[in-house]
């Protein structure tokens, strides 16, 4: 990905996207093995749906952030983000485009 220095870039680099992916999720406390065996929720995992800006991507994982922002912090432009979650590619059912208009 490009390095992005100002607030044109982010809007031009940075696209939105739709992620659907499976999570994995998880019952606090303690559980008897027969109840967990009849928790579908805990066999499958959990779908879930996470718009953002795609702010990284590796072989592996693909990175969206839900905030950025752009700001000259001690004469340096940096990108900051707010949110980023960081989604293995094999947990990933679907990508889409979100269009966005300025």
């Amino acid at each position: 990905m490009k390095r992005i220095t100002d607030k044109e870039d982010v809007h031009e680099e940075m696209s939105m996207v739709r992620v659907t992916w499976v999570d994995s999720c998880f019952d606090s406390g303690w559980l008897s093995m027969d109840s967990l065996h009849d928790r579908a929720d805990l066999k499958r995992g959990m779908e879930v749906e996470s718009c953002g800006f795609l702010v990284g991507e590796s072989e592996d994982t693909l990175t969206i952030s839900a905030s950025v922002s752009v700001t000259n912090f001690i004469l340096r432009h940096r990108v900051w983000c707010l949110g980023a979650v960081t989604i293995p590619k094999d947990s990933i059912k679907t990508i889409k485009p979100v269009r966005v208009t300025v």
